[in-house]
């Protein structure tokens, strides 16, 4: 975010909307996330574009703390390049096949 590079799926959108509104949408996009009641059921894979850590004991308190609960674990054993990081955290990254 700081470096105003979006993930490439959601760089047309950046465009469209500009840095700023654009980082306002995903954070609404966020919170529409944390305040729905739907469960998560059916998913199988990790798809691209997916939050992903390398850390378990992470995704579970994540999940546990700001998804009420509404989280499923899965792992997957891919390379490095694939992993990508914005600097905030490594605990927390994006799976870019």
């Amino acid at each position: 975010m700081k470096r105003a590079k979006p993930y490439p799926t959601f760089e047309s959108e950046f465009h469209k909307l500009g840095a700023k509104k654009y980082y306002e949408w995903l954070g609404n996009e966020e919170e529409k996330v944390k305040k729905s009641d739907q469960k998560v059921e059916n998913i199988s894979e990790i798809n691209p574009g997916d939050w992903v850590t390398i850390v378990r004991n992470y995704a579970k308190e994540h999940g546990k703390d700001n998804l009420r609960n509404k989280y499923r674990i899965l792992s997957k054993k891919v390379k490095a390049s694939q992993v990508w990081f914005d600097g905030n955290s490594l605990n927390e990254a994006g799976y870019t096949p």
